[in-house]
């Protein structure tokens, strides 16, 4: 079994019983965000805290040809973290909605 695979049941068996698919889905998300995250530090593309605050203290201009792909991670993120709270429907609810509109 890959180690990838190895590591998704892992995560899901880590997860409580009362979980939804959305949940599972931003699980996955994080994780492969600390990952690229981790692999980006070990090579050394990492930014001082100190000139972090000093950029985001005045403003952020962002080249969005060279970190377009890594703008809209940080949008994902920032946008899921903001439906949270929001109330979610099963799969198989959403699907029996969809057949009741027919």
């Amino acid at each position: 079994m890959s180690m990838v695979k190895e590591e998704a049941k892992t995560l899901i068996d880590k997860l409580p019983d009362q979980i939804t698919w959305d949940d599972i889905m931003y699980e996955f998300y994080v994780k492969k965000k600390i990952e690229i995250g981790l692999k980006a530090a070990e090579e050394g593309h990492v930014v001082p805290h100190e000139e972090v605050k000093k950029r985001f203290l005045h403003a952020v201009l962002v080249d969005l040809k060279q970190w377009g792909e890594d703008w809209e991670d940080f949008y994902d993120i920032l946008v899921s973290e903001s439906r949270k709270g929001e109330s979610t429907i099963s799969w198989n609810e959403l699907k029996a909605e969809k057949n009741n509109m027919r």
